[in-house]
C-alpha cells in the first residue's frame, strides 16, 4: 500500500475496498493530513505565542528599568532635600548665634538698653525709648 499525505488535493492511490472516497483519501491518509495541519496550526501558534511571551518579557525589563532609574531619582531627591534642610537648619542656626552674640555685645557695650535687648522684636519695637 502506497500513501500520500504531502499535499492533501492528491489522491491516494492506495489500494482497497468499495468505492473510492469522495476528498480522494483513504482514511488513513485522511487522518495523516488533518494530523499534518493540525500540527502546523499549533506551530504556527506556539510561534506567535512565544513571540508575544519575549515582547511582554522586553516590556517587563524595560519597566524594571525604569522602576530602578525612578527609585534612584526619588532616592538623590531626597538626599537633596535632606541637605537642602540640614543647610536651612544649620543657616538659622548661625543667624540664632549670631543674634544672641549681638545682644550680649549690645547689654555689655549699653547696659541701659540689656533689658530691650532680651525681649522678643515685637515687644522692643513697641517699648517707649
Amino acid at each position: 500500500m502506497k500513501h500520500r499525505t504531502k499535499a492533501t488535493s492528491e489522491a491516494c492511490d492506495a489500494t482497497g475496498k468499495g468505492t473510492r472516497p469522495q476528498g480522494g483519501l483513504c482514511w488513513k491518509c485522511h487522518d495523516r493530513a488533518e494530523a499534518e495541519a493540525i500540527d502546523r496550526a499549533t506551530a504556527g501558534l506556539r510561534a506567535e505565542l512565544e513571540a508575544e511571551y519575549a515582547a511582554q518579557a522586553e516590556r517587563v525589563k524595560a519597566a524594571a528599568r525604569w522602576d530602578v532609574m525612578l527609585d534612584g531619582a526619588y532616592a538623590e531627591h531626597a538626599e537633596r532635600e535632606a541637605a537642602k534642610g540640614a543647610a536651612v537648619g544649620a543657616r538659622r542656626a548661625a543667624e540664632a548665634e549670631e543674634t544672641r552674640r549681638l545682644r550680649t555685645q549690645l547689654a555689655r557695650e549699653h547696659p541701659e538698653l540689656a533689658a530691650y535687648a532680651q525681649q522678643p522684636e515685637a515687644q522692643a519695637a513697641t517699648a517707649p525709648l
